[in-house]
């Protein structure tokens, strides 16, 4: 069991620090992000290196079935960022289903990950499928939420930091499909989003 847990706790750290390169992130925690301070190349060959340090205490869990959930639910957190960074990119604002769909993928593969190689020493079968990824939509709402409001959240990170992405968050996702003829809400995230890049631009 210990081994299983410790074996997925790695997987938020390298996480993290690709994270904050795709989106541009200045602060986590209230510090400088990895990348600011070491530069892109280093922190995601390090982002790499732990991930492969995690492969490692999955292959010592000595399990035929521990790679095949290992890599299952890490491609699942990937499809699931893929999902996020798309919506943000190509600017599509998604349902509320589809955000579902994501946060299952992308937050409550790492909890699903825990609670399946936990399960592979264990006598349970059941399915926990559907409370990971309550887990994954709780957390990853509240995270948005926090980002727009919480002064903790911005002192730790920066100011409403999923706006200025340009990222469609829960808040955002729910405003502009209640009321999907209004384009205040999108046209007021375009237009941060625009004032983003041109002060990246010229800074």
């Amino acid at each position: 069991m210990t081994w299983s847990v410790l074996a997925s706790a790695p997987f938020s750290v390298p996480e993290s620090g690709i994270d904050d390169i795709e989106d541009n992130s200045v602060l986590r925690r209230g510090i400088p992000v990895a990348h600011s301070i070491y530069g892109v190349a280093s922190t995601i060959n390090a982002a790499n290196y732990v991930y492969f340090l995690g492969l490692e205490k999955v292959l010592a869990l000595e399990h035929p079935q521990a790679t095949q959930v290992f890599c299952e639910q890490l491609l699942e957190l990937h499809r699931g960022q893929g999902m996020e960074i798309y919506w943000r990119d190509s600017f599509t604002c998604p349902s509320e289903e589809e955000y579902r769909q994501m946060t299952i993928r992308k937050t409550g593969g790492l909890f699903g990950l825990a609670i399946r190689l936990m399960q592979l020493f264990s006598n349970s079968r059941e399915d926990y499928s559907t409370i990971t990824g309550i887990l994954g939509l709780y957390f990853q709402i509240r995270d948005d939420y926090a980002n727009l409001c919480m002064k903790e959240y911005s002192d730790s990170k920066s100011y409403c930091e999923d706006l200025t992405e340009g990222k469609f968050s829960f808040p955002v996702i729910h405003a502009i499909n209640t009321k999907p003829d209004d384009q205040q809400v999108i046209s007021i995230l375009n237009l941060v989003c625009v004032c983003v890049c041109i002060y990246f631009v010229f800074t």
